[in-house]
């Protein structure tokens, strides 16, 4: 069976920020095929904010609506099912919707009663980035499935950003590279230690950078009671907890720059476009290899080789900051990629000054 004209392909990822992020290359690219075919997405409440700001997404329908009543998906006219993570409870509501066309992997047997068409992912042993893994879900839908990195950046992109609120306009500062810091990541990566943030505030003291420090309250509280001294630095920011998921989206798309482990925000930067330093273990799957951030000024830092550290090595406590591949990558490292940045924009600005004075 094939999709017909203007099919509706519902695609399924309750994942965190950085899983969804991962699918917009995979829309992008039924999109380009197909641009009559309709996408709905199904995903967590907390990720819609997000997703209201990809414009290949037609519909999003909340996963606990779906779990609630699986008909929703007949109701919505879904021709096609998409679940790159093989998720079992939605593999069986689309098998309860009857909908058509209903993918699965073979590597997660749980899931194959519920699908009709079939991939085969390799995810452990790929090599690949998650964003050239999950294409794979379009082979069976006989769309093109393979895309270099390389395009699959120019493909993830956030363009339906809200404004940002004058309150948060206001802690922006127009003369100096407004960098945004996010030092946690809700205990979903393994992060860099708050220390290592205070000491990159130190290093760049001197240079035009005003720092953003981001993130929710209840994380405000755990830097309160591992570095106060971040908090309390007169360069920083603190706007922990006074940023809605919306707001924030929008307020790092009016940044130039952002520092984070593995996690939300880091990737959204790169799709915005702006600078974005993600820091990453050396651990297989979760490495940079497989997680480092799609943008055109995305980069990623970890340290040379694999992970060498037995998994008891890096003690796994609420804090997340014992990962010794995370505490090797030096605030001197990353301090020297935001001063190339800062340099970087400096330059641009007499260079657009020239251009104006010159057509002046």
């Amino acid at each position: 069976m094939d999709l017909a004209h203007g099919s509706t392909v519902a695609l399924v990822r309750r994942g965190h920020l950085g899983d969804v992020l991962s699918c917009l290359p995979m829309i992008a690219m039924i999109k380009r095929q197909r641009p009559d075919l309709r996408i709905c997405m199904v995903a967590a409440a907390y990720t819609m904010p997000l997703l209201a700001t990809c414009e290949w997404i037609d519909e999003v329908i909340e996963d606990q609506a779906v779990l609630a009543d699986p008909a929703i998906l007949s109701r919505h006219g879904v021709n096609a099912f998409i679940n790159p993570l093989s998720d079992e409870a939605m593999a069986r509501a689309a098998y309860l919707a009857k909908v058509p066309i209903r993918i699965g992997d073979v590597e997660r047997p749980k899931c194959l009663p519920f699908s009709n068409r079939f991939v085969w992912s390799r995810r452990k042993w790929s090599g690949l980035h998650e964003a050239q893994i999950v294409l794979r879900h379009l082979k069976p839908l006989g769309l093109e499935s393979r895309l270099p990195l390389s395009e699959l950046k120019a493909l993830t992109r956030l363009s339906r950003v809200s404004p940002l609120d004058e309150v948060l306009r206001h802690r922006l500062d127009g003369a100096a590279f407004n960098l945004v810091i996010h030092p946690k990541s809700n205990k979903n990566a393994r992060e860099w230690p708050a220390g290592h943030f205070l000491r990159l505030v130190q290093l760049l003291e001197d240079a035009p950078v005003r720092f953003l420090l981001t993130g929710v309250e209840a994380e405000r509280a755990e830097l309160e009671a591992e570095c106060p001294a971040l908090l309390a630095h007169e360069k920083v920011v603190v706007l922990m907890g006074a940023t809605a998921p919306a707001q924030l989206i929008s307020l790092i798309a009016h940044a130039d720059g952002l520092v984070a482990s593995s996690t939300g925000p880091l990737h959204i930067a790169a799709a915005l476009g702006i600078h974005a330093l993600g820091l990453f273990p050396r651990r297989a799957a979760m490495d940079a290899q497989r997680w480092h951030p799609l943008g055109a000024k995305a980069e990623s830092l970890q340290l040379p080789g694999s992970c060498a550290f037995p998994k008891s090595a890096c003690k796994q406590d609420g804090v997340r900051q014992n990962c010794r591949c995370m505490l090797g990558i030096t605030p001197e490292n990353v301090a020297g990629r935001v001063r190339s940045w800062v340099g970087a924009r400096e330059v641009a600005v007499v260079d657009l000054g020239g251009a104006v004075a010159a057509a002046g």
